[in-house]
Order: structure tokens, then sequence, then C-alpha cells
């Protein structure tokens, strides 16, 4: 396995995390919150292990080109998730640190509180509950898991949610890919992993209950394949009728699809199954719903670089996943990376969805009624990420 294909699958690991002291930064206090910066993104340049990442705070969206001017650089990859007026940073390596960012009235970026794992690589998979709780999972040295509860302003751990009932003998290595809330319960997707290669090809899904912070039952489904990489969701998505969906990736052996949990119960509907591989022709990563039966995928063109060694490899498609139709490609829309970045949000009331390529991503306006694209911004290098900050 060349170490390019080493780095993607190290960087997949931050979707599952690890924390065995966390601490809040007492000599980092909380700044105020800027009054002019509305929005912030993440760029990245150049492959693991010598990527650099570059944040950038905006005042609005007027700009048909954003560069790396005024930006802050980092010699590694990250990620980033908004809350409120924060953003929360999580920087790949060792030791594992996630840092809370505001801007100020300059629109000058200032450092708060940081979670810190000395043995973790990165948190990521976050969950936020409310003004004070949220939950992040890590991977550390020799695949040790966890999963943590911690105050998403004062960045101080709460506790650790026993994941015990996770745990099968012989696979040392266990990714969460993302988790959401319903109810009283939290929902994961779990990855297993053996010497970089899937251990269990079947979607997993592990259930928390809040109250005693415990994984109470672990679902697995056999008709489609792992559910792998979540960064910026695309894994599991909770419906406003309080269904979750959840998107698995495909293999040789096993097509991709989109397995369901109806609201109020605990297990996948045996009577419902999205088979993608078979509607679009492919292998498909990445869901994103944009109305309560509509949501768009990544269906992958050359079937022998699945992890987009040669460059970009990925097209959009729209998919009713209710009534399991495919409407079809995205016009107007390049060839893009699906293994990492991709992500349709809404932001300020608008659709807004990336086309990351290597050299120049370009963010398009998506119109939810017809389907179609305008042009709305590129952005120097690979769009990672970009969130509103209210």
């Amino acid at each position: 396995m060349n170490n390019r294909l080493k780095g993607i699958l190290a960087i997949a690991a931050i979707a599952s995390l690890l924390f065995t002291s966390c601490s809040k930064n007492d000599d980092d206090p909380t700044p105020p919150a800027g009054g002019k910066i509305k929005y912030a993104l993440l760029t990245e340049a150049g492959a693991y292990p010598n990527n650099t990442t570059y944040f950038l705070g905006l005042e609005n969206l007027d700009k048909t080109h954003i560069d790396n001017t005024g930006s802050t650089e980092f010699a590694s990859g990250a990620l980033i998730y908004g809350f409120n007026e924060a953003a929360l940073v999580s920087f790949v390596g060792q030791p594992a640190t996630m840092t809370r960012y505001t801007f100020d009235n300059q629109g000058k970026m200032v450092a708060g509180s940081s979670l810190r794992d000395p043995a973790g690589r990165n948190f990521a998979s976050l969950c936020f509950v409310d003004e004070h709780d949220a939950y992040a999972a890590t991977v550390g040295t020799g695949g040790e898991y966890k999963v943590t509860r911690f105050d998403p302003v004062t960045m101080q751990k709460k506790g650790d949610v026993d994941i015990s009932l996770l745990k099968i003998a012989g696979i040392p290595t266990i990714y969460i890919q993302q988790i959401v809330k319903r109810g009283n319960k939290l929902f994961m997707g779990v990855y297993y992993e053996k010497d970089f290669n899937p251990a269990i090809d079947e979607a997993v899904v592990a259930i928390v209950d809040i109250a005693t912070q415990k994984v109470e039952k672990v679902i697995r489904d056999p008709r489609t394949s792992r559910i792998f990489i979540g960064f910026n969701g695309g894994a599991l998505s909770v419906m406003p009728n309080g269904d979750i969906y959840v998107m698995a990736y495909g293999t040789a052996a096993k097509p991709s699809g989109i397995l369901r949990i109806r609201n109020n119960e605990y297990d996948f509907d045996p009577g419902y199954f999205m088979n993608l591989s078979q509607l679009t022709g492919g292998i498909c990563r990445n869901f994103f719903p944009y109305s309560d039966n509509k949501a768009v995928t990544t269906r992958i063109e050359d079937p022998n670089d699945e992890w987009e060694l040669n460059g970009p490899n990925y097209s959009y498609y729209i998919i009713d996943f209710v009534n399991g139709s495919v409407q079809g490609k995205i016009e107007g829309l390049p060839v893009v990376y699906g293994s990492n970045p991709p992500f349709l949000k809404q932001i300020n009331g608008e659709w807004l969805l990336n086309a990351a390529r290597q050299g120049t991503s370009t963010v398009y306006s998506f119109n939810p009624t017809s389907g179609t694209v305008n042009q709305k911004f590129t952005v120097d290098g690979k769009l990672a990420n970009f969130i509103e900050l209210k």
C-alpha cells in the first residue's frame, strides 16, 4: 500500500476518535464573538503527509473568487465544524487537538480553549446536542478508540461513552463515521478495520442511550457494505419525520446502498433498501438530503481509482430516496473529489454545493426545485469545508 493511500486511510481515521486526557486551556479564555465575520472556510493544498491547510473568515459571499489572502496557515490537515459563532478546528496529527476559534471585531482569528489528547490522532464525527453538550470520536495509536462527551464552549471533557459493546476480538481498529441524535439516543456509523482493510463487510450502526452514556445496541445489515467516510456528514441523516437514512459504501462484492431506521424503531427496516450501485451504474458514497425525499450522492467514474490517487473521480447525482429512484447526473458540474470533501448544505437560506478539485474548487448555488446549478464562487485549493457562523 503506497504512502498516499495510507495517508488517506489515516485521515479517514478522523471519523473515529479517542480522548484520554482532554482539558481546558486556562491560558486562552474564549474570546468575544466577532461582529464582521459571518462565514469560514477551510482549504487544502498538497498531499499527505505534506499538506497545508488554510483557514479563512469572510464577511460576506460577494466575491466571485476567494484566494488565501488573509488566511491562517496550518502545516497539517484539519477538519472544521461550525458551532454558533465559533469554528471548532480539529487538526490531523499527534497529539490530537481541537481548538475553538472566533473572530474579533476587526476580523482577526482568535484561538480560544482546546481539547487535547496526547495519544490521539484527531477529533472528528462531532455531534452537538445543546449549548454545552457535544460528542466526538477519536482513534489513537494502535487503534485505541473512544467517544467522548465535552462542552463545546469551554472545551472541557465531561466523560467517555461506554462503547465496550462495540469491541470484537481480533479487530483492533474502529472508526466512528458520523454521530447523530434522535430523541434520547445517539446513532453512530461504525467501520471496523484491520491492517488497513475492512474487517466487516456490512453496514453497522451503534445506538447509545444518552441517559446511561452507554452503547446499548449494535445493528448490522449485510445487504450493503461498510459505512465509510462522513467528514462533512453524508453517512447518517435524521429526517423531520424521525426516520434515519444510512448511506453505505459499496465494494466489488456488495452494492452501495441506503438503509432506513424508522422513527421510534431501533433496527434497520427490512422492507427498505435502495441499491445505488444498480440504479446509478457504479459505486456511490455521500448522502446529502435537501427535501423530504430528494438528496444528492456522488458516483464513481473510474472504478479502478476509488481513492482518487489520479485526481477527482466522482460525479453528483440526484436521487429520490423515498421512492427509490435516480433522477440523474447534475448537469454543468465537473468531476469532483468524492472520497473526502463534497457537501451540499444550506447556508443563509441558499443551498450550496462543493465541487472540490486540487487546484481550484468551485461552489455552486443549487436550485432544489429544478435540480440545476449556477456557479457562485471559486476557491484556491481543495475546499474541505465551508461553514456559517451564527
